[in-house]
């Protein structure tokens, strides 16, 4: 399997991604290309710990992984 990082690609983002109330996409997402060509979007918003207000990577990762498995995707 092949990683491949694209920072800041609004294109890619607006083609495959989720988009605001304007119709542009943000950024960071996280899309997964598989090898029949199909984007997944694994992550499109990071999620926030109610408690702290800050961004809670673990939540983030458990979303990422759901989504895969979800997808039958194994990395």
């Amino acid at each position: 399997m092949e990683l491949k990082i694209l920072e800041e690609d609004y294109i890619y983002v607006n083609e495959y991604g989720e988009k605001d109330e304007f119709g542009f996409g943000w950024l960071p997402q996280l899309f997964v290309e598989v090898d029949d060509g199909r984007v997944i979007p694994v992550l499109t918003k990071i999620p926030f710990n109610p408690s702290t207000l800050k961004p809670d990577l673990d939540e983030a990762k458990r979303q990422i992984e759901k989504i895969l498995k979800e997808n039958n995707i194994m990395i």
